[in-house]
């Protein structure tokens, strides 16, 4: 156990690692005896890591649930969260394990606990705006701390004049039931203001007080009644205040001219109040955000980061060793739980080796440090290795560029930007060259020469998984050196796991990455795979090992996809900038918002769960597994762009060559298609599941624990209502017996397999790889970009560095304040959700994957193997596997019989169904347990 205070005691964080206990419930239970509060009102915020296993892979994950911070006024208030946690948490639990590949949850493994002092936001009195708009009502309570009542009266009892004055609601003050209600009143307690007077009230607020287009909600109500009120809530330095906004629309009108009707959820516009409606109907099944969609003619997703083709000529490697301190503590109590702490960790040394293309300005060298202040000093160098090599750039910058007489002609003669491929405009065509050693590169636009110019400057320091680990050491040591100029940026994934820490300015800047983060696997690993460079440990340092295989990596895509991975912060975002530059796609994105959240609703993971017996006894066993499902695109055509609403409701059944449709429709389970599809049923349904709809072995094990509301994923024999699917898989449902009995709405868009170029050149490098090394590298390329194309930017946030307490205290009032991470007794990171989302991701890429992913299962299945076997079992199934019970004399024979749907290329050469042929081949089976049956 572990515990840290910053600036005094207005943040507190815990650590907790002693509780030996499998059971969820249970651990929550013990925990609470742990937990010691003894100051109320205060926020809260748990983290829970879990360990989670693979049962067939033996392999063993750590994640991460983050519960939202809540608001705990009296110690009354406590067990109502603790229930709320277990249930949010076993959610989460369900959620992960839907993801496929097989990984079941084996127990909890620490859980952080943060306390803040929270002085909760409550609304007092007046403050002036600093716009002008006729659409808002500041009444000024100069007096009182009431402005949230008199901006309810006056919505609800409108003055003819002088709408500002107090006096004008006085006689009304008594209308409102706020019995139990404290002044000035605090967002908290709005739901139950509008339980007591049956009114909808929400709350909006600006990021930016003097400009009204930064509107983003803060609470949206969820109570159905005719007196709707919306608020404005503004802040000047400590004090808060509400004003009425008397027309939504009208108020947004500056930026929706033309769009009358306001989503409060999303803020979004509609040109008919129906259309409004049918749109909150899946938009309120969204957290409320300020929703920014693609404006048209500006909706093209496209490879433009042209200067990630130069490689950068220095990259820094570094690596920290640590004492592990042996901690001293009291005999404990064995009769009660306890924490007996074994170890910290100290900093005692580091390495780090700097590589350099240019020798004449950074020679490439070696340097270690040992000692208790290694931080200290590792800053102390990187920083001035980082003023050096800038400084020199800077010098050779002067230089202009060697043109000889024929690239001089070149020059004269283009009319295109030989980066970007865009005609010149008049006067922006420049000679675009290499700022460190002058030769020249090629005529190119004023842009391109900027983006070139700036990324020479980007000095990348690697630390092998730096983001759990060195990243935390490092940033406090970086904050002493911020000045005007030179900023300390971090990007984080949560409090635990930061991306990236940035230095420097706009202008020129160091990156601190995390290797891990492209090539997952440890060190030892790495130099093993790397056949043809035998480095032993014992033999090179940690950063040297590190230094070779990056610089490897970097090798190999370069020369394969002419792309410096030290540009990007992730494979996964590497592999994206690989995939549109190999392709040359042009992605549009969707600018249409009911057409992203139908798109969103119709995103399902695979179904993962046992479908058969607990138990089955093995005389033979077969388990398939589709080799890499995403390459199911491969015969598919994938979405490019054309989004359009078809009015016909039966266009899925005549749909045009090159084109393809997401529906939204109601499908009905026949008799027939039951008594035929029972064993796996078709349709995979997110539902809650409600009590009476359980068992009585369940109700027996549910006990009086409540049940929990989550959505689950399902597969039942039910009728699906309002279902949202893709044509590909629909013509399936239809074969197999599902009929059709009303469709909704249509989406309709341009279809070509564009994505297959680029995966199955990915796979067949694979194949032809020579090093573990190598086909690791091209499996990531294609898994992450899968990833890539479900990439949820809803609920994502900003971190902001503070080493004043007045503005910690500041941003934890803030109503989306979210995490902090405690560096120091002074220092101190702030994590704030965002209050406004651009939907800048074709996100309908992931949704057609999942839905073709869903198609092969059941083809497979309906089509070979219940064909094949007619006594069989589905036992389990994953998201891209199916394991059979099957009943018959010889399997290997049979199997033989589908030999064109399997890859059996992990078998042992001798084993009868040995070959190669379609080795790693797009939407056969791979055979897991490679011929050991």
């Amino acid at each position: 156990m572990g515990s840290k205070k910053s600036f005094k005691d207005l943040i507190t964080e815990t650590t907790i690692d002693d509780i030996e206990e499998i059971n969820a419930t249970k651990y929550i239970n013990l925990l609470k005896d742990k937990i010691v509060i003894n100051q109320f009102p205060l926020k809260i915020k748990i983290i829970i890591t879990s360990e989670f296993t693979t049962p067939m892979a033996f392999d063993r994950i750590e994640s991460h649930y983050s519960h939202p911070v809540e608001v705990v006024l009296t110690q009354n208030n406590l067990s109502t969260f603790y229930n709320n946690l277990l249930d949010k948490f076993k959610a989460w639990v369900d959620k992960f394990q839907e993801r496929g590949s097989g990984f079941v949850f084996d127990g909890i493994k620490s859980v952080k606990v943060k306390l803040y002092k929270y002085e909760y936001q409550r609304a007092s009195s007046y403050i002036p705006l600093q716009f002008k708009s006729s659409n808002i009502i500041n009444v000024q309570n100069k007096k009182d701390n009431k402005c949230f009542l008199w901006s309810i009266l006056a919505s609800l009892f409108p003055a003819n004049k002088d709408k500002q004055r107090v006096t004008k609601y006085k006689e009304y003050e008594n209308e409102i039931n706020m019995k139990g209600i404290e002044y000035p009143v605090s967002i908290k307690d709005i739901p139950k203001v509008e339980k007591q007077n049956n009114l909808s009230i929400n709350v909006f607020a600006l990021e930016d007080q003097t400009n009204k287009q930064s509107l983003h909600p803060v609470y949206i109500s969820n109570v159905e009644s005719k007196n709707v009120i919306d608020l404005l809530y503004i802040e000047s330095n400590e004090n808060t205040h509400y004003c009425l906004i008397k027309d939504l629309n009208s108020f947004m009108c500056d930026k929706n001219r033309n769009k009358s009707f306001i989503c409060r959820n999303c803020l979004q516009g509609f040109q008919r109040e129906e259309t409004l409606i049918k749109h909150k109907k899946i938009c309120y099944d969204n957290e409320h955000c300020k929703t920014i969609m693609p404006k048209p003619g500006k909706n093209i997703l496209e490879f433009n980061n042209h200067h990630f083709k130069n490689k950068l000529p220095f990259v820094i490697y570094c690596d920290f060793e640590a004492y592990n301190i042996p901690m001293q503590s009291c005999t404990p109590d064995p009769n009660k739980s306890y924490i007996k702490p074994i170890s910290k960790q100290e900093i005692n040394s580091y390495g780090m080796y700097v590589h350099s293309d240019y020798p004449e300005i950074y020679k490439p060298q070696y340097f270690s440090y040992v000692g208790d202040d290694a931080v200290e000093k590792y800053v102390e160098k990187v920083m001035k290795i980082y003023k050096e090599i800038t400084y020199k750039i800077y010098l050779n910058e002067k230089k202009k560029p060697i043109l000889n007489n024929h690239e001089e002609d070149e020059f004269q003669e283009a009319t295109g930007c030989y980066i970007c491929g865009e005609e010149f405009k008049e006067s922006e065509k420049v000679r675009e060259h290499n700022h460190l050693s002058g030769k020249y590169r090629g005529a190119a636009c004023q842009s391109c020469n900027t983006k070139e110019g700036k990324a020479t400057k980007l000095i990348p320091v690697f630390f092998h998984n730096g983001s759990n680990y060195d990243f935390h050491f490092l940033i406090e040591e970086l904050m002493k050196y911020e000045d005007e100029y030179n900023k300390v940026k971090l990007l984080s994934k949560n409090s635990e796991n930061y991306i990236s820490i940035d230095y420097g300015s706009n202008y020129k800047k160091l990156r601190f990455l995390d290797s891990y983060r492209f090539m997952l696997k440890g060190l030892s690993d790495i130099a093993k795979s790397m056949d043809e460079f035998p480095i032993l440990e014992k033999e090179f340092k940690d950063v040297l090992i590190l230094a070779d295989a990056f610089e490897k990596f970097r090798k190999f895509f370069i020369k394969y996809h002419e792309i410096d991975p030290c540009y990007c912060y992730s494979a996964p975002g590497l592999t994206w900038q690989c995939g549109l530059k190999f392709t040359g796609v042009e992605l549009e994105l969707l600018t249409d918002v009911d057409m992203l959240q139908m798109f969103e609703k119709g995103i399902r993971g695979g179904f993962s769960g046992v479908l058969g017996p607990r138990h089955v006894k093995a005389f033979n066993k077969y388990t398939t597994n589709y080799n890499e499902d995403y390459r199911i695109i491969d015969e598919h055509e994938e979405k490019e762009g054309d989004f359009k609403w078809e009015k016909d409701p039966n266009y899925y059944k005549k749909i045009p060559k090159g084109r393809g449709c997401l529906i939204e429709c109601d499908l009905q389970y026949t008799k027939k298609c039951k008594k035929k599809t029972y064993k796996y049923p078709l349709a995979p349904e997110k539902m809650k599941i409600k009590k009476e709809e359980l068992s009585d072995y369940q109700l027996n094990l549910l006990g009086d624990k409540p049940l929990g509301n989550e959505e689950k994923l399902f597969l039942t024999l039910r009728d699906k209502k309002i279902y949202i699917i893709h044509d590909s898989i629909l013509k399936k449902y239809i074969k197999l017996g599902i009929k059709v009995t009303k469709v909704y709405r249509t989406i309709s868009f341009k279809e070509s397999n564009w994505l297959a170029k680029y995966i199955n050149f990915n796979t067949e490098q694979r194949t032809k790889a020579k090093t573990e090394f190598e086909k690791d590298q091209w499996k990531l390329m294609i898994v992450s970009f899968y990833g890539k194309t479900l990439e949820n930017i809803r609920g994502r946030s900003e971190i902001k560095l503070f080493t004043d307490r007045e503005e910690v205290k500041k941003y934890i009032k803030k109503p989306n304040f979210k995490d902090s991470i405690i560096f120091n007794d002074n220092f101190v990171a702030i994590e704030n959700n965002v209050t406004s989302v651009k939907f800048n991701k074709p996100i309908y890429l992931g949704q057609a994957i999942l839905d073709y992913s869903k198609q092969l299962m059941y083809s497979f299945y309906y089509d070979v193997a219940n064909e094949l076997w007619e006594k069989n079992e589905i036992v389990a199934s994953d998201t891209d596997s199916l394991f059979l019970n099957i009943e018959t004399e010889d399997i290997y024979e049979d199997m033989k019989k589908i030999k064109d749907h399997l890859d059996s290329s992990n078998y042992p050469k001798d084993h009868p169904l040995y070959s190669e042929k379609k080795k790693k081949y797009q939407e056969n089976l791979k055979m897991n347990l490679m011929g050991k049956l």
